[in-house]
């Protein structure tokens, strides 16, 4: 899995603009259930707020250059209030909910200064979320010698590298402007990960 950050890299690049946002707003809503599973269990945290995040990147992908920056300012610093720190919540579901509002903290970053770094890293926190999922369901050992090749294997993680893969090809072959009409059929919220599997 080295090399997968390259290979999404190789992708990402062959994208437009308003493509790249709506890959990292389509990747980071897999992601957001489970913040709010994790608000949940902790009594802690604010999932409207990355709601209005995500309206935000939605709104900014199909205006581009007419969302005031003070807006998407204002959101990153929301979304940074609500982050989890993996020192006041340990474990697993804290790595979870920071996959997810790192992702939207990214993809608003996106916004404002175009670095390709942070829609490349919204598909890493979704892998690592599958990565770190898969660990604890399988009870991986990293000792074990096929240890990658477990995680590599499991049908999580065969499922969101070709989820991402499919979707970055989607995107090549539409026009920019068949997007606006399609960004509707292509949002799916249904989680990447099922926390229940979890001992």
């Amino acid at each position: 899995m080295d090399n997968y950050r390259q290979q999404i890299k190789n992708e990402v690049q062959l994208l437009s603009d308003v493509k790249k946002i709506a890959f990292a707003a389509l990747t980071s809503e897999k992601l957001y259930p489970n913040y709010v599973f994790f608000q949940k269990n902790t009594g802690w945290g604010n999932a409207g707020i990355l709601e209005s995040a995500l309206v935000v990147i939605y709104q900014s992908m199909l205006n581009r250059n007419k969302i005031d920056k003070e807006i998407i300012k204002d959101s990153i610093f929301a979304v940074d209030s609500i982050t989890p720190d993996t020192e006041d919540f340990p474990g697993l579901l804290t790595s979870f909910a920071l996959d997810s509002c790192t992702s939207i903290y990214n993809t608003l970053n996106y916004l404002l200064d175009n670095n390709i770094e942070h829609i490349i890293d919204v598909a890493i926190y979704a892998r690592d979320t599958v990565d770190m999922f898969v660990q604890e369901k399988e009870d991986l050992e990293y000792s074990d010698p096929y240890f990658e090749l477990k995680i590599v294997n499991d049908q999580f993680m065969v499922r969101e590298t070709n989820r991402q893969m499919m979707l970055l090809k989607r995107l090549r072959n539409i026009q920019d402007n068949e997007l606006f009409n399609l960004i509707d059929n292509l949002r799916d919220r249904t989680a990447i990960i099922d926390i229940n599997l979890l001992p």
